[in-house]
């Protein structure tokens, strides 16, 4: 016997070692998890989760597992025990061996644990549910309908969905096991005996505990379907998605919405009628009364529903969907951030004077002339130093320098991996571990040379702007952090490559997680797999390991119930490089509202700051009224901070989102109109205006351009983000939109509209004529053609006053090079055109220069004489160039290739005749 027990304990000691061994990869992510979250102050998002599964869980197994069995006890002591007991067809009662009953007992029993473990963790996968009905905040507005709150369908909802859902299925396992249990019972004890009937209630033979057993859990089940089609079915109608709109509409008001009462009606009537057949013991009303529920649900449920839109609403439609509509409307405004969109009336008509560029002066110094493409371009030739640098976003933001508003371009200087000297575990993880500072230039200067005019360059990151100093350029966290890193090891650190030799300064920081012990270290290299982790001499005990790196991915770690923009965009605020994520609450769950992209509510409720170096993370709360976020800040209360708190260094440079922004302005296309009938012929439908790249070939989408303008009616220039719209099937522009990002004014929606009876040029009309214009189209071809590419720039809208200035920039490049330079800028306004080396000469040639004083008008007058004779000779030598371009083209055509060389010889001549007088 001791020889056993010893036996035992070894083989159970195997088993353990096995065991651990099998399961360490998960204890190993469990505890880098774990790590990472306290590392970053966000422990309670991990531990309140995870405690809410337990409990939920474990409540669920014992739930089911309880209710399973005490149905068995149930079921047996009904059937006094004779579940193992057969009739011969003799009529002998046969008793089975006791081995018999004691495996259905056990077997039942596991059968019940396993099934009650399916459930636990099929229900603990919904926390958060549970905790967003727990903690739900209201909204304040009721559905028209039913009058319940909102809150009730985004959080109430779906917590009943899961408890009823929860209870059906068991109640089905029940009914499904009893009814097999009793099938067992009849089967065996009345072995041989001929069915007479065919309804189960019917039979002579089917005991009286079987027909109350099953009596009991159909009544349960009716009694949990009248609840359910109360609290789900009726209140699901106002979420229903239909061409027309979505939410409840005739049909579901005046046929679903009073059927599903009578059905809930009938549901209670059999759960009445079971009490009386069990108290009578007649069971006869089963089939009458599911008669009669089947009945109702095929008539009033498919055939009613149908009929009443046929031969009602169709021919009937607007008449019957008015109210509706007007609902959907507000209800889409309201979840969407519509409903207080502030509606200008432009005039139209104003024609732009130099005194209006004037009083504008701050939105034409702010004119972007770098697009994105052409600027990386720039940047990577210039301002990646080493190939294993990259800049892999401009990002646009606004700064007070010297007390002027400018807006800039940034660019982080990050690290690309994949192009390391030589990828090795060292260099990945122990030497090249961080980017290094920005690029930083104006949208509007440049350089003699046609390159961006750079406020921040070189390395270590110099800054030519007091403000933009960086004190600590080291980027350990960004777009391109994919991967852990080791810091603070006996190994040096690559910090940036010096002019004689290269510059080393490790990590100084509080980011990561330290490896303070040999455990730490194991378990680390065990969760990363790399065994170099831990048998590595240079990672010491105050060494620390960083990962999840990559911005997008650490917040959604950190907040994985938030719903995050796309694109985090880098500031210098204090010195310092700080990472800004816009953050969403987001349902689909708001009646009537229309849905995209699965969503039909949204708020930009948090600002995300990451610190670039530190890898801090910091969540704000910027709309305080929204429910949601009031909601997740209740379960995790010490994760969150009031915008109030945000420094006011980071909070000067908060911006209007892009994916709320790109979403409401497509919802507006259709949603600015408030007359149901208008909205239902789409009489009077918006679109964007989009254009097609002339450097990818394919269509750029919504002209979206983030800008510092006055407003009209404002005193001062500000940023926003806008974007132009034009009538559905027209080019003109019907009007444009602005989101305002500064102060007090964050957040605010402005529609400017032009009257409907004028005529406002569209960036579709303005680029047409701009290819339309010989001088331009000339001056492209004939770039073209000699060994350069023409790059034609983002056509800018730029509204003023109350009309609008088309900006659009040139570039040139090399066929064989990445480096563009800008070359001319063209301005459009209204019917005039002028294609210039600046913006400022385009401005002059559209706009004219201001008058100088009355003193020296004789000198004046003979300056303008010369001028004008001047342009004279000029224009003529130009149309000269001009005819000759058109002969060599017709040349080429022919294929007279003698005449064709002649007339290039007379055109290059003609050529440097005009710069030599140029130049003069």
């Amino acid at each position: 016997m001791k020889k056993l027990h010893k036996n035992f304990y070894k083989i159970l000691l195997i088993i353990i070692i096995i065991l651990g061994f099998l399961f360490l990869p998960t204890i190993a992510g469990l505890y880098a998890k774990i790590a990472w979250y306290k590392s970053v102050g966000f422990y309670s998002v991990f531990i309140i989760p995870f405690t809410t599964k337990v409990i939920t869980g474990v409540v669920g197994f014992l739930l089911f597992t309880g209710i399973l069995l005490l149905n068995f006890r149930i079921f047996n002591k009904l059937s006094k025990g004779r579940l193992y007991v057969s009739q011969s067809r003799q009529g002998t009662i046969l008793e089975q061996p006791k081995e018999v009953g004691s495996i259905v007992r056990k077997g039942f029993t596991l059968l019940s644990v396993f099934i009650g473990l399916m459930a636990g963790l099929a229900i603990s996968d919904n926390w958060q549910v549970i905790l967003k009905y727990i903690h739900h905040s209201p909204f304040g507005t009721t559905d028209p309908v039913i009058g319940h709150d909102i809150s009730y369908y985004v959080f109430t909802l779906p917590f009943i969905q899961l408890v009823v859902g929860t209870v059906f299925f068991l109640l089905i396992i029940c009914i499904i096991f009893t009814a097999i249990l009793y099938g067992w019972h009849i089967l065996f004890h009345h072995y041989g005996q001929k069915v007479k009937y065919l309804g189960f209630f019917s039979l002579p033979f089917v005991p009286e505990a079987a027909k109350k057993h099953l009596t009991v859990l159909g009544m349960g089940w009716f009694l949990l379907t009248a609840f359910y089609l109360y609290t789900v079915s009726l209140p699901s109608l106002l979420l229903k998605r239909h061409d027309l709109l979505s939410g409840a509409n005739y049909v579901d008001i005046h046929a679903h919405l009073p059927i599903t009462y009578g059905i809930i009606g009938i549901a209670l009537l059999i759960v009445l009628a079971g009490v009386y057949m069990i108290i009578r013991k007649k069971y006869g009303l089963w089939g009458p009364m599911l008669v009669l529920y089947v009945g109702v649900l095929i008539l009033g449920g498919g055939i009613y529903p149908s009929l009443l839109q046929s031969f009602v609403v169709a021919p009937n439609e607007l008449s019957k969907e008015k109210t509706n509509l007007e609902r959907h409307i507000l209800a889409t405004r309201q979840a969407w951030g519509l409903g207080e969109v502030d509606i200008k009336e432009l005039s139209g008509s104003q024609k732009l004077s130099l005194e209006d560029i004037q009083e504008n002066q701050g939105t034409i110094d702010n004119i972007r002339l770098w697009d994105r493409e052409p600027l990386l371009d720039t940047f990577s030739q210039l301002q990646e130093i080493r190939t294993y640098y990259n800049f892999n976003s401009i990002d646009t933001q606004r700064y007070q320098l010297n007390g002027e508003y400018q807006q800039l371009s940034l660019a982080p200087r990050e690290l690309d991996y994949s192009n390391l000297p030589q990828r090795n575990f060292i260099n990945e993880r122990l030497t090249y571990t961080h980017g290094m500072g920005t690029a930083v230039t104006p949208v509007n200067q440049v350089t003699e040379e046609g390159l961006p005019f750079l406020y921040i360059k070189d390395l270590p990151p110099t800054s030519t702007k007091e403000k933009l100093n960086i004190k600590q350029p080291a980027i350990y966290y960004g777009e391109n952090q994919n991967d852990y890193v080791l810091a603070n090891t006996n190994s040096k650190e690559f910090h940036y490559p010096g002019q004689e030799e290269n510059v080393y300064q490790n990590y100084t920081g509080n980011g990561g997680v330290t490896l303070s012990s040999p455990i730490s270290k194991a378990l680390m290299a065990i969760n990363f797999k790399s065994y170099k982790i831990f048998l590595n001499s240079d990672v010491t005990d105050e060494s620390r390991i960083l990962y999840n790196r990559n911005i997008l991915k650490r917040v959604r770690k950190a907040l994985p119930f938030l719903t995050f923009d796309s694109d985090p965009y880098m500031v210098i605020a204090n010195g310092e490089l700080k990472w800004i994520q816009d953050a969403y609450t987001t349902t689909n769950r708001y009646p009537y509202s229309e849905e995209m992209d699965g969503t039909n509510y949204v708020r930009n409720s948090v600002k995300v700051v990451v610190d670039a170096y530190e890898g801090d993370i910091n969540a704000y709360i910027m709309d305080k009224s929204d429910p949601l976020i009031q909601t997740y800040a209740s379960i995790f209360p010490e994760i969150f901070q009031l915008a109030e708190e945000m420094p006011s260094a980071i909070k000067e440079h908060i911006r209007y989102p892009e994916y709320l922004f790109s979403k409401q302005t497509s919802l507006y296309t259709e949603y600015h109109m408030d007359n149901p009938q208008d909205f239902y012929n789409k009489e009077d439908m918006w679109t964007f205006p989009r254009l097609m790249s002339t450097t990818r070939g394919e269509n750029v989408g919504p002209i979206m351009r983030r800008l510092i303008m006055k407003l009209p009616g404002e005193e001062k220039e500000e940023f926003v983000f806008m974007l132009p719209y034009t009538p559905q099937g027209k080019n003109n522009m019907i009007s444009w939109i602005a989101a305002r990002s500064d102060g007090d004014n964050y957040g605010e929606l402005i529609n400017y509209r032009f009257p409907k009876d004028s005529l406002a040029y569209g960036p579709q009309q303005i680029v047409s004529r701009i290819n339309q214009k010989t001088e331009i189209s000339q001056q492209i071809s004939l770039w073209d053609q000699s060994g350069s590419e023409v790059v034609q720039g983002n056509l800018y809208v730029i509204p003023i006053e109350e009309s609008i200035l088309y900006v659009r920039p040139l570039y040139l490049r090399a066929r064989d090079s990445r480096m563009p330079e800008l070359k001319r800028v063209i301005v459009a306004h209204k019917e005039s055109i002028a294609m210039e080396p600046t913006l400022d000469q385009a401005l002059k040639s559209i706009f004219g220069t201001k008058e100088p004083a009355e003193k020296g008008t004789d000198q004046k007058q003979k300056g303008n004489d010369k001028q004008i004779e001047i342009g004279t000779e000029m224009k003529q030598a130009i149309d000269q160039a001009n005819q000759l371009f058109e002969k060599s083209v017709q040349a080429q055509r022919k294929g007279n290739w003698t005449e064709y060389g002649n007339l290039l010889k007379e055109l290059r001549n003609k050529l440097q005749q005009l710069q030599f007088n140029f130049s003069q």
